[in-house]
């Protein structure tokens, strides 16, 4: 994996690697921002070990993804020619050039409340975009021009998506009407969610249950809650544990059993990223620790 660095608002990675065993490759992420992952050729997939995020990446897919600190294991399937391009860019780019109106004002609430990695969108590469991604791999990084070429590139490719991004912001937020069924189906799914933290049902399930459409079920917490239903379930468990971890007598492996993770190191880091501090410190006070 080639990584540059354009300048202070825009990094971009490239990989042009074939793989002929399975890849599993750890990661530490420290970004507030947002990644384009443009997968020309190979399957692979990336999962957080701190939060519930998990998403695949197939041929001529486009992937748009608000990035938060966290970390993960991304793998690559074996046989694979991996070939992709991300472009990072900062937050700092993000309100420079995307004003704050009543068409972007919920694209930017989001960003600012969101504490994990949020999939913004995954969709087929568009045939321009997967065209400037090719350039932009293809292009020397030699000198200067090299670097000017590259930029001029990044950027045509930036508004193309980034445009298309906020566009089905709008279209699919404006025309949205919300019925006292509907309304009821939200806050009903809310309480689904508060109450099984320890299994959580995915967005599919949870629309099933609430008889709500996936986008309008989104769309609703959002306007509501001013929160995604992802983030209400993770923000559940995690006062849960925190509960738990002050006042019960359970260690963190149960504890991290009971508010639904497997892995009682992905609790910990989770715990930390939301409140600071590790599960283990807070037992710390307790009068029986173990």
């Amino acid at each position: 994996m080639s990584k540059h660095i354009l300048n202070k608002n825009i990094v971009f990675t490239f990989q042009n690697k074939y793989f002929k065993n399975d890849h599993l490759n750890y990661g530490k992420k420290d970004i507030n921002g947002m990644l384009i992952h443009i997968n020309i050729k190979g399957k692979g997939e990336y999962k957080s070990l701190i939060s519930d995020y998990k998403i695949e990446a197939n041929d001529n897919e486009t992937i748009i993804d608000l990035l938060k600190p966290d970390e993960g294991l991304c793998k690559i399937n074996k046989n694979t020619h991996g070939l992709s391009l991300g472009i990072i860019i900062s937050k700092d780019f993000i309100t420079e050039n995307i004003p704050i109106d009543k068409h972007t004002h919920n694209f930017h609430k989001v960003f600012e409340d969101e504490r994990n990695i949020k999939n913004l969108s995954h969709k087929k590469t568009y045939p321009k975009t997967q065209t400037l991604a090719y350039e932009i791999i293809n292009t020397p990084y030699k000198n200067n021009l090299d670097k000017l070429y590259i930029e001029s590139k990044s950027l045509e490719l930036l508004h193309t998506e980034l445009n298309d991004l906020l566009s089905n912001n709008i279209n699919n937020s404006s025309h949205i009407k919300f019925s006292k069924q509907d309304k009821e189906a939200i806050y009903y799914a809310r309480e689904i969610l508060m109450n099984n933290i320890s299994n959580p049902p995915s967005l599919k399930e949870l629309s099933y249950k609430v008889k709500i459409n996936q986008t309008k079920l989104k769309y609703g917490f959002t306007i509501f809650f001013n929160q995604t239903p992802y983030s209400i379930s993770l923000e559940s468990r995690l006062q849960e544990a925190k509960k738990l971890l002050e006042k019960s007598e359970l260690n963190i492996n149960e504890i991290a059993f009971k508010v639904g993770y497997k892995y009682a190191q992905s609790f910990s880091n989770a715990y930390l990223n939301r409140f600071g501090i590790r599960p283990k410190d807070i037992m710390k006070s307790r009068k029986y620790y173990y």
